[in-house]
């Protein structure tokens, strides 16, 4: 669990605030819009960004409707367009489809956003708001400034790629930081950036919001790896991390997984991490198709489909669907079709009925194949 924090009061009493996650992706996105200083306020390299548009719709073809819709566009003092994409980190398409979905936004605005969409857009952001679009604009890069060439540089630098793309969410898994790493070094004159953005939440309804900037720590661990002895995990060390680091609910829900190993005597396979520890469990003997469950002392739990599939009767493609339905009902995830060839990745966040229904699925799993 991770410690509290505490806040004082003017009284001189302390507010213990929790780190909690977003009830949903929209309190996020809402947070971001009326609050941007979130975004640039915390990396000297950034300047200060002006909403242009909260769920920004973008054409799919010259002349269309729009098709798809971009969770934020920011534009900092120089009219350098800034992409902005939530998710919540219990969404699977954090790990990469997300980074498809941004590129799919930033092509097609280049192509098929006009300067009087762009302008359009502003303006009616102003107007929900009750504001005069050309005050806003104004006060944002100064009186002395023309508005025409304001636009006029979004435009040219929308269209010469000289853009920012940052992702969001409440917790960055390493997976996504890697990627994303990768492309800032890559995608020049593209900035490509990933934003925590973390909430801590007290009794009395206390809040305090935690923005840090990510990046660096995959290479570091990735350099340890060669360079430092593997590790030797055990469900001691994985616990005492996994309690220390992250929320009490998943430490729970990886202590139930433990106990229910031990009930049926399925033997843990740990991974040798230098930092971040996993454990898959042996289900059904030597073969790789018995270790498709798997959890990490990052919070995250492993569902493999490929390796289950290996397993009758779940190499039937109905039956592997009902077992996905199943994971749905519990943990609202939707399984892609691609996804059912690979695998997915989240952290929980299941009441302990919840639980109980989770542990109840895995020996139906274990029944359905031992009948075989």
């Amino acid at each position: 669990m991770t410690e509290p924090i505490f806040l004082k009061t003017k009284e001189g009493g302390l507010v213990p605030l929790t780190e909690t996650q977003y009830a949903k992706e929209e309190d996020l996105q809402d947070l971001l819009a009326d609050h941007p200083e979130l975004i640039f306020s915390i990396n000297e390299q950034m300047p200060q960004l002006l909403l242009v548009a909260q769920e920004a719709g973008i054409p799919g073809e010259e002349g269309s409707e729009d098709d798809f819709f971009i969770d934020h566009i920011f534009v900092d003092t120089d009219g350098k367009p800034t992409f902005v994409e939530v998710k919540r980190s219990t969404d699977t398409r954090i790990r990469r489809e997300v980074i498809g979905q941004m590129f799919d936004y930033a092509a097609h605005a280049r192509a098929y956003w006009t300067n009087d969409k762009v302008r359009m857009m502003f303006n009616d952001t102003c107007n929900k708001k009750d504001q005069n679009p050309d005050s806003v604009l104004l006060s944002f890069i100064g009186e002395d400034k023309n508005p025409d060439q304001f636009w006029e540089n979004f435009m040219i630098n929308l269209k010469g790629g000289n853009i920012r793309l940052i992702f969001v969410a409440d917790t960055i898994p390493k997976r996504l930081q890697l990627i994303i790493e990768f492309l800032r070094e890559y995608m020049k004159p593209c900035e490509v950036l990933a934003l925590e953005v973390r909430q801590f939440l007290g009794g009395d309804q206390s809040q305090m919001i935690a923005p840090r900037y990510v990046g660096g720590s995959v290479r570091i661990d990735m350099r340890d790896k060669l360079l430092k002895d593997k590790r030797d995990w055990t469900e001691d060390s994985f616990m005492e991390k996994i309690t220390k680091d992250r929320p009490e609910v998943e430490s729970i829900f990886a202590r139930k997984i433990f106990e229910w190993a031990k009930k049926h005597t399925i033997e843990p396979v740990w991974g040798s991490g230098p930092s971040n520890g996993s454990c898959f469990f042996k289900m059904f003997g030597e073969s790789k198709g018995s270790k498709w469950l798997g959890l990490w002392t990052d919070g995250n739990v492993e569902i493999r489909f490929n390796y289950l599939r290996e397993r009758p009767p779940f190499d039937e493609d109905n039956k592997i669907r009902e077992f996905a339905g199943k994971i749905k009902t519990l943990t609202g995830i939707s399984v892609s079709d691609e996804q059912l060839k690979g695998y997915i990745d989240f952290h929980p966040s299941m009441d302990s009925d919840s639980m109980i229904r989770f542990l109840g699925l895995l020996d139906w799993t274990i029944r359905e194949v031992t009948s075989k």
